[in-house]
């Protein structure tokens, strides 16, 4: 879906001037799932083209706030309370014109949820729920994104 960077975001997505940093880390979490709360793992699924030279930053909404970003072959968890929640990915970018995917899903407490971000062969996005076994295999073979918001 395109939008223009002078309208609104989509609900699911945060601000646009919003940037982050991100570093990768051949590191793996084994995260515990908190009481009460549901673990959601974003894995970003990166296949290098022949004409790029660098590993694109996406960025992650929930609900309406950036959660973290990714880069390249990598992944990130957090905690989420249990009920009806709406995920983005959208490329970090300064351009005018902005390319988002989306995806929603009803949490619930002690249960993981995998989602799979890609980038298509036209360079458009893709978010998607996928199952535990492969949300498992994707995670142990990505590395950790560590982001934090640019200053």
């Amino acid at each position: 879906m395109f939008y223009s960077s002078s309208s609104p975001p989509p609900p699911s997505c945060g601000p646009g001037e919003i940037q982050f940093e991100v570093r990768t880390s051949k590191g793996q979490t084994d995260s515990d799932i908190e009481a009460g709360k549901a673990r959601v793992y974003i894995v970003e699924v990166f296949a290098k083209y022949p004409f790029e030279f660098h590993r694109p930053i996406l960025r992650i909404g929930l609900n309406g706030k950036w959660v973290r970003a990714t880069r390249g072959n990598s992944y990130f968890d957090f905690s989420a309370d249990p009920g009806d929640h709406h995920l983005c990915v959208q490329w970090q970018s300064r351009s005018l014109w902005r390319e988002a995917a989306f995806a929603s899903f009803t949490a619930e407490s002690g249960k993981r949820y995998y989602f799979r971000a890609r980038i298509t062969h036209d360079v458009g996005l893709d978010l998607e729920e996928i199952d535990r076994d492969e949300g498992q295999f994707l995670v142990s073979s990505s590395a950790l994104s560590i982001s934090h918001l640019k200053k």
